[in-house]
Formats: structure tokens, C-alpha cells, sequence
């Protein structure tokens, strides 16, 4: 069984939508959200926090309902990761769609050490 985190081990910001939380063992967790800037561009994602090891696990959803995806464009980083917003049905998105709207966004979560 393992130790629950002490108090002041973390910044629960949780409900605002970012924090990070550092168990007694060194595992961190964290959560925030990220808008993504256009289709075919690249765009890093701080962590709250750098992990003093690395980023083991890296998860996405999509804030909205668009067709696209998300794809990571490197191995995660101490201190980012690295994702490219794509259309999943390019035909369907108008040319001359706003990308930058936050609703190309995602929420995020990471674990490591």
C-alpha cells in the first residue's frame, strides 16, 4: 500500500483545469489544457512542473465536439510534449476555418518521475 501524498506536495488546481501532485515515491501527476494553434502546426504543451526523470505516460482528449484528433510528434520531454491538432475528416472542416479557436484544444494528463 502506498503513502498518500503529504499536504503541500502539489498544487491541486484540479478544478481550474491544471495541477500537478508529487507522491512520497517521486511519481508526479499532473492535468492542465492546451489550445492548438492550426491544423499542421506543432505545439508545445509545458507541464506545470518538469519531471526530474521523464514523462512515462502522456493522455489527451478533446475539448469540443470538431472532427479531429490529436497526434504526439515527439516522446515527451522533462518539460513538454509536443502535439499536432489534425483534422479527421479534412473535406468536412471549410478551408477557411478558424483553427485557433479554443475549441481546438485539449485536456491533458501525465505521469512520471
Amino acid at each position: 500500500m502506498s503513502t498518500p501524498p503529504e499536504p503541500g506536495d502539489g498544487n491541486m488546481g484540479w478544478e481550474s483545469g491544471a495541477g500537478w501532485l508529487k507522491f512520497p515515491n517521486g511519481v508526479i501527476m499532473q492535468c492542465g489544457q492546451a489550445n492548438v494553434s492550426s491544423q499542421g502546426n506543432d505545439t508545445p504543451v509545458p507541464f506545470n512542473i518538469p519531471f526530474a526523470v521523464g514523462c512515462f505516460g502522456f493522455w489527451a482528449t478533446h475539448i469540443g465536439t470538431d472532427a479531429v484528433a490529436f497526434c504526439l510528434r515527439a516522446a515527451p520531454t522533462t518539460t513538454n510534449v509536443v502535439v499536432r491538432a489534425i483534422a479527421v475528416y479534412p473535406d468536412y472542416v471549410p478551408p477557411s476555418y478558424d483553427w485557433s479557436q479554443p475549441n481546438w484544444g485539449i485536456y491533458w494528463f501525465a505521469i512520471g518521475l
